[in-house]
This record gives C-alpha cells, sequence and structure tokens, in this order.
C-alpha cells in the first residue's frame, strides 16, 4: 500500500529537482525514493563518533600497526 506524502519547496528548488529527476529519467517520486534509499544507507555521525572513540581506545591500548602501504594489510 502506498502512502501519499505533500512537501513545499521555493520553486528554484521544485525546479531543481524536477531537473536532476528527469536527467536520472524517473519521476519525481521515484527520485525521491532514491534519494532515501542513499540516506538511510549513509553512517550517521553518531556511528562516526563511536568508530573514532574505538579506533581512540584500539590505538592506546597498543591494537593498532603502523603500515606502509595497503599491500601491508594483507600479510
Amino acid at each position: 500500500m502506498r502512502k501519499i506524502i505533500s512537501a513545499s519547496f521555493p520553486e528554484k528548488v521544485a525546479t531543481d529537482i524536477k531537473k536532476r529527476a528527469k536527467k536520472k529519467n524517473v519521476s519525481v517520486s521515484s527520485y525521491f525514493l532514491y534519494l532515501y534509499e542513499i540516506e538511510k544507507d549513509m553512517i550517521g555521525e553518531e556511528e562516526i563518533i563511536a568508530l573514532r572513540d574505538q579506533a581512540r581506545k584500539d590505538y592506546l591500548r597498543g591494537k593498532t600497526r603502523a603500515i606502509g602501504s595497503l599491500s601491508d594489510l594483507m600479510t
């Protein structure tokens, strides 16, 4: 089942959204679904902070090592 959601945009923004949807060859509704899926998969600020904090703890505990190149990760 589908649900209709109404949104109001300034004229320039609405025009730009329509142009972007047309460029992707999709409807405005499909374009918003596309943006929703992208945003849903993005890492959030809280997750970035948690990863940073964990990396800092790992570093302080000596659980990290210096590497010269990406190939060093394979060894």
